[in-house]
C-alpha cells in the first residue's frame, strides 16, 4: 500500500464510526508490509468500518477478534496558558492520575507556530487541582 494511504484510510474509518485505529509499515517476509488496525469499534458500527475499510484500503482480508473495553473516570476541564484556553483531560480515581491536553487544541497551537512542548508545559502549571471544574465525559 502507497505509505501516502493511511492518512485518508483512518479518516474515512473514524467517519464510519471506529473509536480508536492504527496504522504502521514493518517488514514481512523480508519485504515492506503494511498493519492497518481498528482497536474500539461499536458493534452498530461494524459493516459500515468495513466498508470504508475495503473501499480505502489494498487489502482484501479482514480479521475479527471481540474485546472488552474499560474506560478509566474521566473529565474535561479547561486551562488558561500564555497560548489561549487548552481543554485538559483529567483523569481520575481517589486521586488525580494524569492532565493531558486536549489533542485538536495543541494542534491549533503548531498552526500558529508555537512548539507542542511550549504549550504542553504551559497547561501543566496551570493545571493545579481541576476536578472542580472538570465536567465528566
Amino acid at each position: 500500500m502507497n505509505p501516502q494511504l493511511p492518512t485518508p484510510l483512518l479518516t474515512a474509518l473514524f467517519e464510519a464510526g471506529a473509536l480508536g485505529c492504527v496504522a504502521f509499515t514493518h517488514s514481512d517476509e523480508e519485504r515492506p508490509a503494511g498493519h492497518r488496525g481498528v482497536g474500539a469499534l461499536p458493534a452498530r458500527a461494524l459493516a459500515s468500518v468495513e466498508d470504508a475499510f475495503f473501499a480505502n484500503s489494498t487489502t482484501s482480508v479482514s480479521r475479527r477478534q471481540v474485546m472488552q473495553r474499560t474506560v478509566f473516570e474521566r473529565a474535561l476541564a479547561k486551562v488558561a496558558t500564555s497560548f489561549g484556553e487548552v481543554r485538559v483531560k483529567v483523569r481520575a480515581g481517589s486521586e488525580i492520575l494524569g492532565r493531558d491536553p486536549e489533542f485538536e487544541d495543541v494542534a491549533s497551537s503548531l498552526r500558529a507556530k508555537v512548539a507542542v512542548r511550549r504549550v504542553v508545559a504551559s497547561q501543566r502549571r496551570g493545571a493545579g487541582p481541576l476536578l472542580g471544574n472538570a465536567e465528566k465525559v
